[in-house]
């Protein structure tokens, strides 16, 4: 999903939001309001251009980063609690890495969406480590996996 569509469908669910919790009166039945349809124009999308050799570059660099990341939360996911916080230090330091890659600017989007979803992973096993209730840890891993499966959407289109 690209960001422009991504911030339009939030727009529009804090619109719904909004809508759905507003308090107003109530009229008489013998007065009647006229329907009004809200209609959201499409956000323009800005026109980014990066060469090819750019961009696979990045995602070489990305694929490295990914690899690494998904081998130390192995490793973090598997070990005792007590055990588990330098393992979430290497966690930061790979997502800090992350940031640092140079991208082009058409990147910008997918490396904010990796930024969340290790942040996401980092969260929950932070409350793991905090001994949060198993349904708050629960619910957070759950978050991070609805992050990944877009992070990955992104990277297959």
């Amino acid at each position: 999903m690209k960001k422009s569509a991504f911030l339009s469908i939030i727009s529009l669910c804090c619109f719904v939001f909004v809508s759905a919790c507003n308090d107003s009166p109530k009229l008489p039945e013998s007065q009647s309001v006229p329907t009004v349809i809200p209609t959201i124009a499409p956000t323009p999308k800005p026109e980014v251009n990066c060469s090819q050799e750019q961009v696979d570059e990045y995602l070489d660099e990305l694929d490295y980063t990914l690899e690494e990341w998904d081998d130390t939360y192995s490793i973090a996911v598997t070990t005792p609690r007590a055990s588990v916080a330098p393992i979430i230090g290497e966690l930061q330091d790979i997502k800090r890495n992350v940031r640092r890659i140079d991208k082009p600017e058409c990147a910008e989007y997918i490396s904010g969406i990796v930024v969340v979803a290790m942040e996401s992973d980092i969260n929950a096993l932070i409350s793991f480590l905090g001994k949060d209730s198993d349904s708050i840890v629960t619910r957070k891993m759950t978050g991070a996996k609805k992050a990944w499966e877009i992070v990955n959407g992104e990277l297959d289109s």
